[in-house]
């Protein structure tokens, strides 16, 4: 896809966006509703509003500057209260002798951008040994979860089950792994995300 909103997108998502690309796209005309639409199939509309506000956010429509920032700001409320979950999960599998370790969502935010209001997700990933699957799911259960699709919320080919909490709404993916030294990090992402810096992962 080689359109000037798509190519705004990509200098906007970046860890480190350049001024003058995003400044020459905007003044070379870009279709701000397609733009808008293209950064929500993508996940980045954080990212968009962080990259253009300092740069030309008066050449934004008003409309689509009150969108990014309503978005934005519901977006990072959420992932506070996600965070806040995956914390009180991974304290429970701890104290239950359940070895895991936390992927995607919060945890590669803040490894990513620094920043936990910059990614768009939608799950809790966790990771763990296939013999402990069933302890895990059944400490999900106790822990306000239920099967999200009974029946069906086993996906097969990616080995994983999905939960939904009875009250938050909040899914939690469990993905099974055949390696059991992959799941150690879960007691140092806990220590860590408390202290205010997470454990880089050097195999994402």
């Amino acid at each position: 896809m080689d359109t000037r909103e798509f190519q705004l997108l990509l200098a906007c998502a970046k860890s480190r966006p350049t001024v003058g690309p995003i400044n020459d796209l905007v003044k070379s005309g870009i279709d701000w509703q397609i733009a808008l639409k293209l950064a929500e199939q993508h996940g980045v509309r954080p990212m968009l509003l962080r990259s253009l506000q300092p740069v030309c956010w008066e050449a934004v429509p008003h409309a689509i500057q009150v969108e990014l920032v309503r978005f934005s700001r519901a977006n990072l409320k959420k992932n506070l209260a996600f965070t806040e979950e995956l914390l009180r999960l991974v304290a429970i599998f701890q104290q239950n002798g359940i070895p895991i370790a936390t992927v995607r969502g919060p945890v590669l935010a803040e490894t990513l951008y620094g920043d936990l209001s910059l990614r768009e997700f939608c799950d809790l990933d966790i990771m763990l040994p296939e013999a402990d699957l069933c302890r895990a799911g059944n400490t999900l259960i106790a822990c306000g979860y239920r099967p999200a699709r009974p029946g069906k919320g086993y996906r097969s080919a990616l080995r994983q089950y999905l939960f939904q909490h009875n009250h938050t709404g909040i899914l939690g993916d469990l993905a099974q792994t055949t390696r059991r030294d992959a799941c150690r990090s879960g007691g140092s992402y806990a220590r860590e995300r408390r202290s205010g810096s997470f454990p880089r992962d050097s195999r994402r």
